[in-house]
């Protein structure tokens, strides 16, 4: 059976990032997990950060946008075309790095 979710909680038991994956119903932009990331909206800048292995928006001085993330590949603009989107991830970082 595939996990459609993972929540993570914080030492203090604080939700602080869900992820969602195959089986999850929802899009983002009219995009499903599924569906090929070159399929995101090219009004945003997506930028695929390496430790993360994810997709963070950034705003136009590549400073990351917080709070979502695509879950996919590492790959160039051209190959984008046949990667898929994974998953989601909804986040609050900050809940996460507070200590106990």
């Amino acid at each position: 059976m595939l996990t459609t979710r993972l929540t993570v909680f914080s030492a203090r038991e604080q939700l602080g990032c869900i992820y969602v994956f195959e089986g999850y119903l929802g899009t983002y932009e009219g995009v499903r997990v599924g569906d090929m990331l070159s399929a995101l909206p090219t009004s945003e800048a997506f930028e695929f950060d390496d430790g993360d292995e994810m997709y963070y928006r950034h705003d136009g001085d590549g400073q990351y946008l917080p709070g979502f993330a695509v879950v996919a590949e590492v790959a160039e603009t051209p190959e984008r075309a046949s990667t898929q989107v994974t998953g989601y991830c909804v986040h609050n970082w900050n809940i996460l790095r507070a200590r106990a």
